[in-house]
C-alpha cells in the first residue's frame, strides 16, 4: 500500500491513524513534491455525492487554512472518498499539550479569536458551513513570538453529519477548556475552570458562557462570542476598590469552599445606643426614689404612686426612645449574613441578636452574574420629584437575587470591595448597571 500512487498523483509514504471507517496516510503530491494528508473515508455512493458538494464549497473559499482537494477511488467494499489538505509542519495543540505546554489567558484569547473568526466566515457563506470537528489534534498554531499567534489552521472539517453553529462553539469551549486545565474531556464541566486562579473572572466567565448548556446562558451566536471576547470593559468593572475600606464594619471570611459576608446593621447599634443613654439617666433616679419612696410609703401607703409614675416616667421614655428611629430605620436594623459554599447560597437575619425565621438556600449553581448599581434616577409623570434609587450590590439569580444596598448602612467603596471578592470567589464578572 505504502508504494502506491493514488489518483496518479499522491504517493504515499506512511500510515498516521486509521479505524473502521477512515484510514489517514502522510503522502507527496508528485506534481509539486509538497507533503499532504489523505483522509480516506467509506461511504455510501449517494453519501459521496453529498459531500463532494460540501466540498466544493470549501474549497471555493480559498483560505490557506481550508483548502482541501478529493478524489473518488475503489476500494474493497465499494466507493471510497479521499479528502486531500496539505500537511502542516507546525504543531497542533496536541501536540502542544503533550509536551508539556501551558497556555496564557493571552495565547487563549487569541486562539479562540482566530477560531471564531473563521468560523463567522464560514457562517456567512451561503449555504452556511460548520466546521463540526474543532479539537485540539485538528488546530495547528505557528508562533511569531514567544506567545503571540501568527497564524492558525482549522483542519479536518467533519463532513458526514448535520452542521451546526452552535456546535461549533461548544467545540470552542470544550477545546480551551481542556487546554486550560491540561485536561481531555470529551464534556468537560464549568467547575473544571474554577481551579483556574490565574486567569481572570471575565476569561473564566466567558469560557462558562461557551460550556453553558443553558439557552439563557450560553451566547446567542459566533458574533455574540467574539464581539464580547475583548469588549470585558463592557462588562467587567476593572476600577472601584479592591480592599476592605478603613473603618468598615463589614466583616468577610472566605475559603477555598465557603465565602461569609456579614453585614452589620449601624441602624440597628444606634437603636441600642439610645436604650443605652436612657437608662443611664433615668436608672440612678429609679434607684435612688425606690427606697425613698418606700420609707415614706410605710405611714402613707398613698405615696407609693409617685414610684409608680417614676417607673411608668422610665418606660415611657424607652418606648419615646424607640420610636425616635424613623420605621425606615427599623428595617434597617435587621443584620444580615450571607454565605456561599459550593453548594448553595443563602441569608441570615438577626434582629437586635435575635435570629429571624431562615429563608430556603439556593444552588450556587444558578448564580447568573454580579452587578453593580449606580445611584439611579427614575422620572416619569407618577414619579415627581424624581425617585433615587441608591447604589447596590446584586448576586443576580435565575428566579431571585441577593441584594446589599448601599446608603447610610454601606458606602459605595464598600460595594466594590465587596464586588471584588465575590467576582474572584466566583469566577464572574462584575457588570456595571
Amino acid at each position: 500500500m505504502f508504494s502506491q500512487v493514488l489518483h496518479n498523483r499522491y504517493e504515499i509514504r506512511r500510515l498516521l491513524t486509521q479505524n473502521t471507517v477512515q484510514k489517514t496516510f502522510l503522502a507527496t503530491n508528485t506534481l509539486t513534491g509538497q507533503l499532504v494528508v489523505i483522509k480516506i473515508h467509506n461511504f455510501y455512493a449517494e453519501d459521496i455525492k453529498q459531500l463532494k458538494e460540501k466540498i466544493n464549497i470549501i474549497q471555493s473559499l480559498y483560505s490557506p487554512s481550508l483548502h482541501i482537494d478529493y478524489f473518488e477511488q475503489e476500494g474493497i467494499k465499494g466507493k471510497q472518498l479521499a479528502i486531500v489538505r496539505p500537511y502542516l509542519s507546525i504543531p497542533s495543540l496536541a501536540d502542544l499539550m503533550n509536551d508539556g505546554r501551558t497556555f496564557s489567558e493571552y495565547e487563549l484569547k487569541q486562539i479562540a479569536k482566530y477560531l471564531l473568526e473563521i468560523l463567522v466566515y464560514l457562517q456567512q457563506q451561503d449555504p452556511a458551513i460548520s466546521h463540526n470537528n474543532l479539537k485540539p489534534s485538528n488546530i495547528f498554531i505557528s508562533y511569531s513570538s514567544t506567545d503571540t499567534i501568527d497564524k492558525l489552521y482549522a483542519v479536518d472539517f467533519c463532513l458526514d453529519n448535520p452542521l451546526t453553529r452552535s456546535h461549533d462553539l461548544y467545540d470552542i469551549g470544550t477545546t480551551l477548556t481542556n487546554v486550560a486545565t491540561g485536561a481531555n474531556n470529551f464534556n468537560p464541566s464549568r467547575a473544571q475552570l474554577q481551579s483556574k486562579v490565574n486567569f481572570s473572572s471575565y476569561f473564566v466567565y466567558w469560557l462558562k458562557r461557551s460550556l453553558d448548556p443553558q439557552p439563557e446562558e450560553k451566547f446567542t451566536g459566533l458574533n455574540e462570542a467574539l464581539e464580547s471576547l475583548y469588549h470585558e470593559q463592557l462588562i467587567l468593572v476593572l476600577s472601584g476598590n479592591k480592599i476592605k475600606p478603613y473603618g468598615s464594619e463589614i466583616t468577610l471570611y472566605k475559603s477555598s469552599h465557603f465565602l461569609q459576608i456579614n453585614l452589620l446593621s449601624k441602624a440597628s447599634q444606634r437603636v441600642i445606643n439610645k436604650l443605652q443613654t436612657q437608662l443611664r439617666l433615668l436608672l440612678p433616679l429609679t434607684l435612688f426614689s425606690i427606697p425613698l419612696l418606700s420609707i415614706v410609703a410605710i405611714d402613707k401607703p398613698i405615696n407609693l404612686i409617685p414610684l409608680l409614675l417614676v417607673i411608668w416616667s422610665f418606660l415611657l421614655n424607652l418606648t419615646a426612645s424607640w420610636f425616635t428611629v424613623k420605621p425606615d430605620n427599623i428595617l434597617s436594623a435587621i443584620e444580615r449574613e450571607i454565605w456561599i459554599t459550593t453548594e448553595e447560597i443563602g441569608i441570615s437575619r438577626y434582629f437586635l441578636g435575635f435570629k429571624l425565621p431562615v429563608e430556603k438556600p439556593s444552588p450556587t449553581r444558578e448564580i447568573q452574574r454580579i452587578e453593580r448599581r449606580n445611584v439611579t434616577f427614575i422620572t416619569d409623570a407618577k414619579t415627581v420629584p424624581p425617585k433615587t434609587l441608591q447604589p447596590c450590590l446584586v448576586i443576580k439569580m435565575r428566579q431571585q437575587e441577593y441584594r446589599i444596598d448601599g446608603g447610610q448602612n454601606i458606602t459605595e467603596a464598600e460595594l466594590d470591595w465587596l464586588s471584588h471578592e465575590l467576582s474572584n470567589w466566583l469566577g464572574l464578572p462584575i457588570t456595571r448597571i
